[in-house]
C-alpha cells in the first residue's frame, strides 16, 4: 500500500512556520510534523510514499530528501493550485496512484499516535475508511474541525465543517480507493475543492466506513495553541501501560520534563542509558563510603538514575529510535547498575557490623533483583507472549519489587540510613515477586494451554 501526505499548506496561523519556511517542517518534540508521519508509515512497512507539495516545496525537499533517512522512498509532486483546497492537492497525485486498489492518506499537519496507522491498514474489508474521533466532549477549536455524522453501522451520512448535527470529528487519516478521484471531479464541478466535499459524494453512495481512533491521541495543528496541545498529548502518550507504581506516580513527573528538553538536542537513547548506568555506579560508590552524608547522596543519586532510566525509553519512542539492541543494552546495564548499588550497600553494612547474615541477605537481594527482569524475559522466550507487568502482576505490583520500586526503596534507605533494612526488604520482595510470576505463568499456561 502506498502512503500519501498532503504537505502543501502555508500555515499562516502558526507563527512557528516562519522559523522553518514551511508548515510541515515545524518541530514537535524534536521532529517535524512530516517526519513524524513518514516515520509512522515506515514503522508499519509503508515504504512507497507520495508527498504533495505547494508552498515552500524546495525548502521541504531539501530538508527531507529522498526519504532514505526515514526508511521510505519519496516521490514528490508539486501542486500548482494547492491554494484552492486540499482536494486539489490530492487530485495532483491521480496519475501516480492509477492502478492502486487502496492507499493511505494523511495530512502533514496532523499529529497522531503511530499505532493508528497499523489499525487503519489492518482493515482489508472496506475500500474507503475515514479515521474519526467519537469523543467530542471538551475538544478544543471544534468550530474549525471537519464534523462527521455517523449512523449506527459506522457509515458516514454527512461530512463538513459547517455541520450542526454531528457525532464524530474527522482525524485527517484516510484509507481511500481511486474512486476518490471521480468524486473529486464531481466536487470540482460544483467549485468545491475540499477533500471533505469529495468524501461527501462517496458518502451518498454509502461507500465510506469509519474507524474510531478510540483511546489513541491525535491533534490537528493549525495554531500555536494546537501545537502546545499536541506537545502535551504527545508527552502524555509516553506513559506506558505496564509502568510500575513508582514510575507511574513519581518518576514520570520528572522524566517527562527532562525528556521534553533533551529531545530537542542530538542526544541518543543509548547515551542516556549510559548516563543512567554511570549514576548507578556513583551511587554504589557513595553507598560503599558509608558516611551519613554519602548515604543520603547515594539514595538521591539512585533515584535520579531511576528517573533517567525512563528518559532513554521516552526519547526512543518520541524519535522513533527504539531498537532491539537498545532494549538489550538497557537491560544489561540496568543489571550491572543494580549490582553496583547493592554491593555498595552491602559493603557499608558489613563494615559497620560484620556478620554472615549480611552476606546471605545480599545474595538473595542480588538474585531477586536479577530475577525481576529474567522472569519476564523467560516468559516471553518460553510462551512467545510478552509479560505485561501492568496487567499480569495483579497483587504482585504492591510488592514494589520492579526496578523503579527497588530504586525507590534504596533511595529511602539512603536518606534514612537504614541500608541493611532495605537490603532485607529487597531480598524478600524481589524473590516473592519472582515466585508470584512463576505461579501466574503456570496459571496462564493452564488457562490458555500454552
Amino acid at each position: 500500500m502506498k502512503g500519501v501526505i498532503l504537505a502543501a499548506g502555508y500555515g499562516s496561523r502558526l507563527t512557528s512556520t516562519s522559523k522553518s519556511g514551511q508548515k510541515s517542517l515545524v518541530k514537535l518534540a524534536g521532529l517535524s510534523f512530516i517526519e513524524r508521519v513518514l516515520l509512522s508509515f515506515s514503522k508499519y512497512s509503508i515504504s512507497d510514499v507520495i508527498v504533495i507539495l505547494g508552498y515552500g516545496d524546495k525548502i521541504l525537499k531539501d530538508k527531507i530528501g529522498d526519504g532514505e533517512n526515514y526508511g521510505v522512498t519519496i516521490n514528490y509532486i508539486k501542486c500548482t493550485d494547492w491554494k484552492n483546497g486540499n482536494g486539489s492537492s490530492l487530485f495532483s497525485a491521480k496519475a501516480e496512484l492509477r492502478g492502486e486498489k487502496r492507499f493511505i492518506l494523511c495530512m502533514a499537519d496532523t499529529w497522531f499516535e503511530p499505532e493508528v496507522i497499523h489499525q487503519m491498514i489492518s482493515n482489508t474489508k472496506e475500500a474507503n475508511i475515514l479515521c474519526v474521533d467519537k469523543e467530542i466532549k471538551g475538544m478544543q477549536n471544534i468550530e474549525e474541525a471537519t464534523k462527521v455524522k455517523l449512523k449506527g453501522s459506522g457509515l458516514i451520512t454527512e461530512i463538513g465543517k459547517d455541520l450542526t448535527d454531528f457525532n464524530a470529528i474527522d482525524c485527517g487519516i484516510f484509507i481511500l480507493s481511486t474512486d476518490i478521484f471521480g468524486a473529486l471531479s464531481k466536487s470540482f464541478r460544483n467549485e468545491d475543492y475540499s477533500l471533505s466535499g469529495a468524501i461527501q459524494h462517496l458518502v451518498h453512495g454509502g461507500r465510506v466506513a469509519t474507524h474510531d481512533i478510540g483511546a489513541y491521541s491525535w491533534q490537528d495543528i493549525d495554531t500555536e495553541e494546537d501545537l502546545h496541545e499536541a506537545n502535551k498529548k504527545l508527552m502524555s502518550s509516553l506513559r506506558k501501560e505496564d509502568d510500575g507504581l513508582i514510575s507511574k506516580h513519581l518518576n514520570r513527573h520528572f522524566s517527562l520534563p527532562i525528556t521534553k528538553k533533551l529531545v530537542n538536542y542530538g542526544i541518543s537513547p543509548n547515551q542516556v542509558t549510559i548516563a543512567s548506568f554511570l549514576l548507578s555506579l556513583i551511587a554504589g560508590v557513595l553507598f560503599g563510603v558509608g558516611t551519613t552524608i554519602t548515604l543520603v547522596l547515594a539514595g538521591v543519586v539512585s533515584q535520579f538514575s531511576s528517573i533517567m532510566d525512563g528518559v532513554d525509553g521516552e526519547i526512543a519512542r518520541l524519535k522513533f529510535a527504539s531498537t532491539k539492541f537498545g532494549s538489550y543494552f538497557d537491560s544489561i546495564l540496568d543489571r550491572y547498575g543494580d549490582t553496583a548499588i547493592i554491593l555498595g550497600m552491602a559493603y557499608s553494612s558489613y563494615v559497620a557490623l560484620p556478620n554472615i547474615a549480611i552476606v546471605v541477605v545480599t545474595s538473595f537481594a542480588l538474585i531477586g533483583s536479577a530475577m525481576s527482569m529474567m522472569s519476564k524475559d523467560a516468559f516471553f522466550k518460553t510462551f512467545g507472549v510478552r509479560y505485561n507487568a501492568g496487567k499480569m502482576d495483579g497483587y504482585g505490583k504492591y510488592l514494589i519489587a520492579n526496578r523503579d520500586g527497588r530504586l525507590f526503596l534504596i533511595f529511602l534507605g539512603g536518606i534514612t540510613g537504614q541500608v541493611f533494612l532495605i537490603l532485607g526488604i529487597l531480598a524478600i520482595t524481589t524473590n516473592l515477586l519472582a515466585l508470584y510470576r512463576l505461579v501466574k505463568a503456570r496459571s496462564l499456561a493452564k488457562k490458555e494451554q500454552i
